[in-house]
C-alpha cells in the first residue's frame, strides 16, 4: 500500500559556487550586525541572497526564506499580525528588522523551509497579478517600462518574456537588483546553508499543517491568498496585448489561464531562461518538473 506523497524535498547549499557573494565583507557586516542588534534591530547574517526569516512558533526554530509569488502572501500576513505593524511599502523591511536570521547560532539549531515553484507557473501568475489585475504594480510597472523602454500596455506575453524577462535575468545574476523581484529566479535568494524542508508552493498547506501549530495553519495557510486563479480561462493569449487583456478582464473578471499564455516555443524559452530554478527543482526533489 502506498503511503502519502512526500511533502518535503531537500537542497544543501553549504558549498555553493556563488558563497563568494555572500561573504564579502562579512567582517563590516559582522560589525553592522552587532551595532543594529543594540539598536534593537536585526541586520541579515549574510549580505547576499534573500530574506531569511525566524518565524514566531513557540519552541520551534523554523527559518522561512521570502520569495515573491511564492505563497509569500500568507507568511506576511501572519508576521504582520504577530508584529502589529501596518501593511504597505515598508513592510519587508518591517519584517527584516524584527525577524530577520542575524547570527550563526540561528542556523545551526533551525529547520529551513524553501517553498519552491515551478518557473513558468510562477511567471504566468506575475503577469496575470501585476500586469493585468495591476495589484501593487507600480514599481515592477516602472521597472518594466525602464528596461524594456516599451509601456506595459503594448507587451504581450510573448514580447514580456522576450524583451523584459529573457535578456535581463543573465545582468541579475551578475550584478543583482535590475529586474523586479518578482522575477528575480528563486535560486538567487538562497543563502550557504542545509534547506531541509523544502516543499513546492501546492504542498505548502500540507507542509503548514505538519510545521505549524493548527491555529497558525488554518489561519493563514488553508486557502490561497493573493490568488489570480480563480477565473482562468484557455485560450491564445500569448499575443494579446496587456491592454486588451486588461481591458477584458475589468468587463468580464476573466485571466488568461497557463494554457493560454505559453504555447511550446514559450515554454521552451522559460526553461532556457530558468535553467537554474528547474536544476534547483530537480535537484531538491530528484526528478523533472516540467
Amino acid at each position: 500500500m502506498n503511503g502519502p506523497k512526500m511533502i518535503y524535498g531537500n537542497f544543501d547549499n553549504r558549498h555553493t559556487e556563488q558563497k563568494y557573494i555572500h561573504a564579502r565583507n562579512q567582517t563590516l557586516h559582522f560589525l553592522r550586525r552587532v551595532s543594529a542588534s543594540a539598536r534593537g534591530r536585526r541586520l541579515p547574517l549574510y549580505a547576499g541572497g534573500g530574506m531569511h526569516l525566524r518565524l514566531p512558533i513557540q519552541g520551534q526554530s523554523i527559518v522561512y526564506t521570502y520569495i515573491r509569488k511564492n505563497g509569500c502572501s500568507a507568511f506576511k500576513k501572519w508576521l504582520r499580525d504577530t508584529g502589529s505593524y501596518e501593511t504597505g511599502k515598508r513592510e519587508t523591511s518591517e519584517m527584516a528588522k524584527r525577524y530577520s536570521v542575524s547570527f550563526g547560532w540561528e542556523v545551526s539549531q533551525s529547520d529551513f523551509l524553501l517553498v519552491l515553484r515551478d518557473p513558468a507557473a510562477r511567471l504566468a501568475s506575475l503577469f496575470r497579478n501585476k500586469l493585468i489585475q495591476r495589484s501593487y504594480a507600480g514599481d515592477i510597472l516602472e521597472n518594466i517600462k525602464h528596461l524594456s523602454r516599451k509601456s506595459p500596455d503594448n507587451l504581450t506575453f510573448r514580447t514580456f518574456v522576450g524583451e523584459y524577462i529573457g535578456p535581463n535575468i543573465a545582468l541579475e545574476a551578475l550584478s543583482g537588483n535590475r529586474i523586479d523581484a518578482h522575477a528575480r529566479p528563486q535560486y538567487l535568494h538562497l543563502w550557504p546553508v542545509l534547506y531541509n524542508k523544502v516543499a513546492m508552493l501546492a504542498d505548502l498547506p500540507r507542509a503548514a499543517d505538519d510545521l505549524f501549530p493548527s491555529s497558525i495553519s488554518q489561519t493563514y495557510f488553508c486557502r490561497q491568498r493573493n490568488s489570480s486563479s480563480t477565473t482562468l480561462v484557455d485560450g491564445d493569449a500569448s499575443d494579446v496585448s496587456v491592454r486588451d487583456l486588461r481591458e477584458n478582464f475589468l468587463s468580464t473578471g476573466a485571466l488568461p489561464s497557463d494554457t493560454a499564455l505559453f504555447d511550446d516555443v514559450l515554454r521552451r524559452s522559460v526553461r532556457s531562461i530558468y535553467a537554474a530554478d528547474y536544476d534547483l527543482l530537480r535537484s531538491s526533489f530528484g526528478h523533472e518538473y516540467t
